[in-house]
């Protein structure tokens, strides 16, 4: 059962009421609009994320919970209103890696690639690997070019600490974190049977950039 629009008017209303004794009087309607189509989702994309790194953690346990984290924000609202998946290999918690994730709001559909918040360590280990020439890196700039989807993101230097570099390797070199992220709100494909379909066709594309981004963890974590 894929995503509807009723999944959007419960993540909304939920939010809206903000009640824990709301959210448990429509338990049931969260369990068949929200979790039923994630775990259809999480089922198909199973084989696809084996296919890319058989470390990734690829099960139901990969959902957000619709809970919010209240302790540490000035807003105490109760419920979000998104809801995502985050694939990656097993960590501490707290512990930045790379991910594939996607998710699900009233503002739309997106899936993507990279670190949520990589930290110094690992963009500092994701530059010496770019600056050595590495591999990996040429294979995901070239997967990168190849595609139209995935805008890259995250913060940048207001003034760049590499202008020796070509344009299109500073904009890498540059970046406080970095993810890769395609959006859309086309009812036809967030609401349509293929949705599965089009994120393990996105996640095929992100494969390389996954790779070098987990080899800038892992070089990371050596250098520790």
């Amino acid at each position: 059962m894929p995503f509807s629009m009723k999944t959007i008017d419960f993540l909304t209303e939920n939010r809206i009421n903000d009640s824990k004794a709301w959210f448990e009087e429509h338990k049931a309607e969260y369990k068949k609009l929200v979790t039923e189509p994630f775990c259809e989702i999480i089922e198909k994309l199973s084989p696809v994320l084996a296919e890319i790194d058989d470390e990734i953690v690829c099960s139901p346990r990969c959902i957000s919970r619709i809970y919010r984290d209240v302790r540490f924000s000035n807003d105490k609202s109760l419920f979000r209103d998104s809801m995502w998946c985050s694939f990656r290999h097993p960590r501490q918690p707290r512990e930045p890696m790379p991910e594939l994730y996607f998710a699900i709001s009233p503002d739309g559909f997106e899936f993507g690639c990279g670190f949520y918040c990589a930290g110094t360590a690992n963009m500092e280990a994701m530059r010496s690997l770019i600056l050595s020439g590495d591999k990996s890196f040429r294979a995901a700039q070239k997967a990168y070019r190849s595609q139209d989807r995935l805008v890259m993101g995250g913060d940048s230097y207001k003034k760049s600490r590499f202008p020796d570099q070509p344009e299109d390797v500073r904009e890498w070199l540059d970046r406080k974190n970095i993810y890769f992220n395609c959006g859309t709100n086309d009812p036809a494909i967030v609401f349509g049977d293929d949705l599965a379909d089009y994120i393990a066709e996105g996640f095929r594309q992100c494969a390389p950039i996954f790779h070098f981004l987990m080899n800038a963890r892992n070089k990371a974590i050596a250098e520790r």
